[in-house]
């Protein structure tokens, strides 16, 4: 009986809610679907699927230098108030012993042309 208490209260501690990774938005778990390491939500999803994404920023980030790739973040959340959805996918390697975190942002590729007029104006070339 015990050992079903403690199942049940840990069943309830966890976090049922996850973050869609086009809207940045929460949703409950069961409401985000996994398309290969992202979480998107059922609007995302569809926006996702029908669209061609080509990568347009990328920055490295290792133990020595870990806020590296923050310039990555910032400009996700810059191109989110302008409604150019994007998303952020990161792989890792290792380089020498030392674990080289790669972020890369996406966009949708007929949106590119907003993004070169944006990131033009902000002197972000």
């Amino acid at each position: 009986m015990i050992r079903f208490i403690k199942k049940l209260i840990n069943s309830l501690n966890r976090a049922d809610n996850g973050v869609c990774s086009i809207c940045s938005q929460v949703f409950r778990d069961s409401e985000l679907q996994l398309e290969g390491e992202l979480a998107l939500c059922p609007k995302d999803l569809v926006y996702y699927s029908d669209k061609n994404w080509i990568l347009v920023r990328e920055a490295n980030s290792n133990p020595e230098d870990p806020e590296a790739a923050l310039s990555i973040y910032n400009l996700k959340a810059a191109l989110m108030e302008i409604s150019i959805p994007s998303y952020i996918a990161a792989k890792y390697s290792n380089f020498d012993g030392k674990i080289i975190s790669t972020f890369e942002l996406f966009i949708s590729s007929d949106l590119n042309d907003d993004f070169l007029r944006y990131v033009s104006s902000k002197s972000l070339g």
